[in-house]
């Protein structure tokens, strides 16, 4: 056995001991349920911990689709926001101005450069629920894939 094989088994072990001796419930986010008035039952089963990264991956996506769609950014663009992107500034007539400052990749290279979007006031909106749910300023993803820009 690898070394690697060995560990995840002694982790797995005792993970099932611990699991023995305290007990598991289903779900493990005791949410409130909103009831669905054609059934008159919850719209949805409960949080299971494997559940909650898959919502996340859907937030994450619906998250990058608002994104995209107001801002008329590219993938490689969206994904590689940073934290705090979003910002607002007073224009030339006075008016806010809702930007989103990142990086454009297209005929520009592997680094890009730095880029800022004048969007409107709703676009702005999912940058921290996106961003939040990075787990380090290089990852576009809860479950740590590498955020990596795709110029082709």
């Amino acid at each position: 056995m690898s070394g690697g094989t060995e560990f995840g088994q002694k982790l797995k072990t005792e993970v099932e001991a611990i699991a023995a001796e305290t007990g598991v419930e289903q779900g493990g986010l005791d949410t409130p349920m909103t009831i669905w008035a054609e059934s008159g039952r919850p719209w949805r089963e409960r949080l299971e911990p494997m559940g909650v990264n898959r919502e996340v991956d859907y937030l994450m996506t619906a998250c990058w689709i608002v994104m995209a769609y107001l801002s008329a950014m590219r993938d490689v663009e969206v994904r590689m926001l940073g934290r705090d992107c979003a910002f607002t500034e007073p224009g030339d007539d006075g008016r806010i101005r809702h930007r989103i400052r990142g990086r454009v990749y297209k005929h520009r290279g592997l680094s890009g450069d730095e880029a800022e979007w004048v969007v409107l006031d709703i676009a702005p909106r999912p940058s921290p629920s996106f961003s939040n749910c990075t787990t380090t300023p290089t990852t576009c993803s809860a479950t740590g894939a590498p955020r990596t820009p795709d110029i082709s």
